[in-house]
């Protein structure tokens, strides 16, 4: 009975998580609060960022249940998770961009494009990691890093204010906290290669095709004996 009500309880939490992280970007539409996420250098890119990815990752649960054609037609673009590859390293080096994040700040259109396509990012890649398999998600993480860290050291090292909107403190203070996260990300990076994931990527594309495979293994398991006769039911082990 405690375990049936801890599991319910810890249900709750992740659907209480999941519903937090998908209302999340409405908080944006607040003004004083987007004003105050966006006026950090720091914040508008190491928290707003990865909050859209994460509202696009959570929103993806509720969306297989609401459209599930809708995310079947994604699916099925997204061939071995490359489509979701693709798209969150191209949003990821657009945003890197100091001018970008001035036009953000500047041109509401393009602020609801960086919405957009954080969020959408999200949603498709959700569904790409597992299917990526394991060489792929180690080249994801090390473009990430790659990225992260190059960015990083050129916010940080330049005497210059590279971004209108920001002062060069604010931007030293984000070039450091990028570096961190690309080492984060570098830490994952050599776990993944030391422990790979144990489930191979066609079993997870295709779990029919693993039957045959099973059914292989359950016959080379059956034992090897054969019986003489009626009268003599003593096994013997086959040659």
């Amino acid at each position: 009975m405690r375990a049936v009500v801890f599991r319910g309880r810890r249900c709750s939490m992740r659907v209480g998580l999941c519903a937090a992280l998908i209302a999340a970007p409405l908080a944006f539409a607040v003004d004083p609060l987007r004003h105050a996420v966006e006026s950090r250098m720091l914040l508008h890119m190491l928290v707003q960022f990865p909050l859209l990815l994460a509202a696009g990752a959570a929103a993806r649960l509720l969306l297989r249940h609401v459209a599930p054609r809708t995310m079947a037609g994604i699916d099925a673009v997204d061939w071995h998770g490359l489509s979701g590859l693709t798209l969150l390293s191209l949003v990821s080096a657009l945003w890197m961009v100091p001018a970008a994040l001035d036009e953000a700040l500047l041109d509401p259109a393009v602020g609801l494009l960086k919405y957009a396509s954080w969020w959408l990012s999200g949603l498709v890649v959700a569904g790409s990691w597992r299917r990526l398999g394991g060489p792929l998600q180690l080249f994801l993480l090390g473009n990430l890093a790659w990225m992260f860290a190059t960015a990083g050291m050129l916010f940080a090292a330049t005497p210059a204010r590279l971004c209108v909107s920001y002062l060069q403190n604010e931007q030293e203070w984000t070039g450091r906290a990028l570096v961190v996260l690309a080492l984060g990300l570098g830490g994952l990076l050599i776990a993944r290669a030391v422990h790979p994931d144990p489930n191979p990527i066609l079993p997870a594309l295709n779990p029919r095709a693993a039957a045959p495979a099973a059914a292989s293994v359950r016959l080379k398991r059956q034992p090897r004996y054969q019986l003489l006769g009626d009268d003599d039911s003593r096994p013997f082990s086959q040659p």
